[in-house]
């Protein structure tokens, strides 16, 4: 399967959704790493540093995370023990999409737990993974994998990194939401503004999240 990954902008959003990449096997595998009692989880009070808090449907939440690999603070030297999930997930992409991967330049695991009050129609911090301005030139795509069923959509929006126009002018808003499933992955520019959300009827939402160099 060819996966192009500057698909035409059909709903103002670059975004590919895929099944049954990932072996049913390591789909199990990396479900129960991710989901056991026992993983050592990170706290952290937000889940992005950007500064769109201004805006009404943004309400952003702690996430706890576990850094697996970032080649740019420690560049050929896995993280966590647990890295070898994400290249289980990387190795699925290149096998099965032939998506041109290059490098794996950062992966995390995040979780969020459901928020007291929570309404639906929030978000977390709207954020891009790259400060890349070249819109769909970029050479750098996310993946979000999800590790269980759950709620907590993500979130895209209309903009990219370094897009002209003031937010009276050009209002950042979501143009479509994700739900995420167990053992789907989607992928999209990493200089794509997007957003998390924290659970409402699930006790968890476990994701990894990628950010690949690929070649063009």
């Amino acid at each position: 399967m060819q996966v192009d990954i500057q698909k035409v902008e059909a709903d103002e959003t670059t975004f590919i959704r895929l099944d049954e990449v990932v072996h049913k096997d390591d789909v199990e595998k990396i479900h129960d790493t991710f989901m056991d009692c026992q993983f050592p989880w990170h706290y952290n009070d937000v889940t992005a540093k950007d500064s769109e808090l201004g805006l009404d449907f943004v309400k952003d939440t702690p996430q706890f995370t576990h850094t697996l690999i970032d080649s740019i603070s420690n560049p050929g030297v896995p993280l966590s023990m647990y890295a070898s999930m994400a290249e289980v997930v990387v190795d699925s992409l290149k096998q099965n999409t032939q998506t041109p991967i290059i490098g794996v330049e950062r992966v995390k695991a995040n979780m969020l737990l459901p928020q007291y009050g929570w309404n639906r129609s929030w978000c977390n911090m709207p954020h891009v993974d790259k400060n890349d301005d070249r819109k769909s030139d970029c050479n750098f795509v996310s993946v979000v994998y999800y590790v269980n069923d759950s709620d907590g959509d993500t979130v895209f929006f209309n903009k990219w990194y370094g897009q002209e126009g003031t937010d009276d002018e050009f209002p950042l808003r979501i143009v479509t939401q994700v739900r995420p499933r167990k053992g789907s992955l989607i992928m999209f520019n990493s200089n794509r503004y997007h957003a998390s959300s924290p659970p409402v009827d699930f006790q968890r939402r476990v994701v990894l999240n990628m950010v690949l160099k690929v070649g063009h």
